[in-house]
C-alpha cells in the first residue's frame, strides 16, 4: 500500500537525517527514490540501518515494491547476494511468504535454499486432484475450496460496502472548503482507512476503481491545502517574518537553506517524520521564530526553557551553535536550562538540586 507522498522539502530533511546516522550515499539515493515514489517513511526505515550493504538495501526496497510484509523484508537484511536472488524470484513467482520465510530462517546456503524452493513447488504442483463430486472442507485457517486461496471478492459488494465512506468523504470535502485544517486532516485520515480496506479486498477490479477515486480525492485535498496556505499568507507580515526567521535559524543550524526550506514550510504538518538531532534543531528554530514574532506583536519577552539540551542526540558542536544564538539574539530574555552540564552565559545563576527539590518541610 502506498502512503501519501511527502513534500520535496520534507524528503530533503529526512535525507539529511539519514546522513547524520552514517547511512551510505547509495542507500540514501535509494531511499530518496522510494520516498519520491510514495513509499511511507516507516517502510523505508526498514533498510535505513547503519552498515547495511547496498545489495541488501536494494533487495529490501524491491520486496517492498512487490508488496512484501515487513517481516519478510527484515529477513532479507542478513542474506547474501545469491540468497537474495532466490528469495526475490520466488516472491515474484507467487510463492507464499510463509514458505519463503521458512526457508530463509533455516540459515541454509543458496544451493540448499534452491533445493528447498524446488521441493516446495514440486509438492504444491503434485497435490492430489479433487475427485468428481468431492467437496473440500475449509481448514482451520479459513481456506476455501479454491486451492488454498481466499475466495475472490465481488467488485459490486466492495463498492456497496464502501458507499458510506464515499458519503463521509463528501462531508469532509465540504468542511475542508471553509478552509479548515481539522477537516483536511480528517479527510486525509479517511483516505488512509480506505487504502487499508482496499489492500484487504485483494480484488483487482475493485482496487482499480478505488485507486481512481483516491487519486481524485488526493488531488482535491492538495488543492484545498494550497488554498488554505495561500489564504493564510496573503498580506500577512507576521507569517513572512516567522518564515524568514525559521529559514535564517535553520540555515545557521545546518538544517537547510533558502533553497531547501521553502517559506511554506511554516505550515508543515510532518515534523513528526523527523528524528534525532534534525528534529530537535528544527523544533528549536521554529520556537525561536515564534518567540521573536510574539515579542514584536505583543511587546512581551517570553522566558526560554531548555530541558537537558545535551541529552537529545544533539552533539556538542550543535549545542554550541544553539547557545551562541541564545546569547546573541535573546540575551535580554530569561533563559532557564535544566542540565547536568554548565553553559557559558554572562552573569548566570546556578541552582543545584541535591537530595530533593524542597529540603525543609513546614508543618501547617
Amino acid at each position: 500500500m502506498v502512503d501519501k507522498r511527502l513534500s520535496d522539502s520534507d524528503i530533503k530533511l529526512l535525507l539529511q537525517g539519514f546522513r547524520s546516522k552514517g547511512i551510505s550515499e547509495p542507500v540514501i539515493e535509494l531511499a530518496k527514490k522510494d520516498l519520491e515514489y510514495g513509499l511511507p517513511k516507516d517502510m523505508v526505515d526498514l533498510y535505513i540501518v547503519p552498515a547495511i550493504g547496498e545489495v541488501n538495501a536494494k533487495a529490501m526496497s524491491e520486496a517492498l515494491h512487490l508488496g512484501a510484509s515487513s517481516k519478510l523484508v527484515k529477513k532479507l537484511k542478513k542474506l547474501n547476494e545469491y540468497q537474495i536472488r532466490l528469495a526475490l524470484a520466488e516472491l515474484k513467482g507467487g510463492m507464499l511468504e510463509d514458505s519463503i520465510i521458512g526457508v530463509i530462517t533455516t540459515n541454509a546456503t543458496a544451493h540448499d535454499m534452491e533445493r528447498m524452493f524446488t521441493q516446495i513447488k514440486k509438492d504444491m504442483s503434485g497435490a492430489k486432484p479433487k475427485k468428481e463430486g468431492e467437496t473440500k472442507q475449509p481448514d482451520e485457517a479459513g481456506e476455501s475450496n479454491t486451492g488454498g486461496k481466499p475466495a475472490a471478492i465481488d467488485a459490486d459488494e466492495v463498492a456497496r460496502a464502501i458507499e458510506p465512506i464515499f458519503e463521509r468523504f463528501a462531508q469532509g470535502i465540504v468542511e475542508a472548503v471553509k478552509p479548515n485544517r481539522e477537516s483536511l486532516d480528517e479527510v486525509a485520515g479517511m483516505i488512509k482507512n480506505w487504502e487499508t480496506q482496499m489492500a484487504e479486498s485483494k480484488n483487482s477490479e475493485a482496487e482499480n476503481r478505488l485507486n481512481e477515486e483516491l487519486d481524485r480525492l488526493e488531488k482535491q485535498i492538495k488543492a484545498l491545502q494550497d488554498e488554505l496556505s495561500r489564504a493564510t499568507r496573503i498580506d500577512n507580515s507576521v507569517v513572512k517574518e516567522v518564515s524568514d526567521s525559521i529559514i535564517a535559524y535553520g540555515t545557521e543550524l545546518g538544517i537547510g537553506d533558502t533553497e531547501s526550506i521553502p517559506r511554506t514550510y511554516l505550515f508543515t504538518s510532518n515534523l513528526k517524520e523527523l528524528s534525532g538531532a534534525l528534529l530537535h534543531k528544527t523544533a528549536f528554530a521554529f520556537r525561536l521564530a515564534y518567540i521573536t514574532a510574539l515579542e514584536k506583536a505583543l511587546n512581551i519577552k517570553l522566558p526560554i526553557l531548555l530541558d537537558s539540551p545535551s541529552g537529545k542526540e544533539v552533539d556538542q558542536n550543535n549545542i554550541a551553535l544553539m547557545m551562541d544564538i541564545l546569547k546573541r539574539d535573546f540575551s535580554d530574555h530569561q533563559i532557564i536550562i535544566a542540565s547536568i552540564f554548565t553553559y557559558d552565559f554572562e552573569n548566570a545563576l546556578s541552582v543545584e538540586i541535591k537530595d530533593r527539590l524542597i529540603d525543609t518541610m513546614i508543618e501547617a
